[in-house]
């Protein structure tokens, strides 16, 4: 029914998803420090499996260029989420960053000259239609106008970062890409550290390894590798799976209610998807090394 590339994409989406979760139990550290902490631990853990699988991690300095604009674009990117997690919330961080698909296709026509479908018009609406409702059913009335302005800006940056290997790094293994996105946004981000609030606590150790191993490494590897099967502007759509699993964990970790229009968001928000993946044909746009 569905092609390994569009698996891929959904379920790295859905561990990317469980950030808020994990930033949550980091407290009042800084974000500049958990972001950089969430890098060095999937650094680490990728380098392993480079390691044991005895892979090269030979770069030239053309390539370096390029692994340094695409990881400024995803610092960016993490550390303008997590502020506005922490500003105004998972519910609001989580559903504004649902716009994230529109700014995928933008990228994939700037940088691809993707041409963007009717069809992807057409369930971008839908679905950022599901993720409205989920929002508004969860309290999202009372925006806060800096959170939503911060995951906006994360969206945007997002939109560049899943599209920008497929232009200049396709024929990098996807390790590498993990690894090398991972290491260079340690020293970008620590820059940043002696201007930004609050320090590191020893208790927020497990939450940064998992947010290192499980919502970098792990989703990041599943996205890139789908994404080198799968229509480059229907990235950010199989993505969406992203702005369920707050609710999911919500449920069972919060213990919060699940409202008819939740369900309904959901639905509109997965239907829609499912639909341009049976009726369209994803053909692969790049091809390259997947090991």
């Amino acid at each position: 029914m569905f092609r390994s590339g569009v698996l891929n994409v959904a379920v790295g989406a859905a561990l990317f998803g469980l950030i808020p979760l994990f930033v949550s139990h980091c407290g009042s550290d800084s974000v500049v420090l958990i972001a950089a902490g969430r890098a060095l631990f999937a650094a680490i853990f990728t380098l392993a499996i480079i390691l044991i699988r005895k892979s090269s991690l030979r770069i030239n300095s053309k390539t370096a260029f390029h692994y340094l604009i695409w990881s400024l674009s995803l610092s960016g990117a993490m550390l303008s989420y997590f502020q506005s997690i922490r500003t105004g919330g998972h519910v609001i961080a989580g559903t504004v960053i649902g716009i994230q698909p529109v700014f995928v296709a933008l990228a994939a026509r700037i940088l691809l000259n993707e041409n963007i479908r009717p069809s992807t018009l057409l369930v971008s609406f839908i679905s950022l239609s599901g993720v409205l409702m989920i929002g508004l059913s969860t309290g999202i009335r009372h925006v806060s106008t800096d959170a939503v302005l911060w995951a906006l800006l994360s969206a945007a940056l997002l939109g560049i970062n899943f599209t920008y290997h497929l232009k200049y790094l396709c024929a990098e293994p996807v390790l590498r890409l993990v690894f090398y996105q991972s290491v260079f946004q340690i020293p970008l981000l620590l820059c940043f550290a002696p201007f930004s609030s609050g320090g590191l606590q020893l208790s927020s150790l497990f939450p940064m390894i998992a947010l290192g191993i499980v919502c970098t490494a792990g989703a990041y590897l599943l996205i890139y590798y789908g994404s080198r099967s799968v229509k480059s502007q229907h990235i950010g759509l199989f993505q969406i799976t992203e702005n369920i699993v707050p609710v999911i964990t919500g449920v069972l970790v919060m213990k919060e209610s699940v409202s008819t229009s939740m369900i309904i968001g959901i639905l509109l928000i997965v239907i829609p998807v499912i639909a341009l993946h049976l009726l369209s044909s994803a053909k692969p746009a790049v091809t390259g090394s997947n090991s």
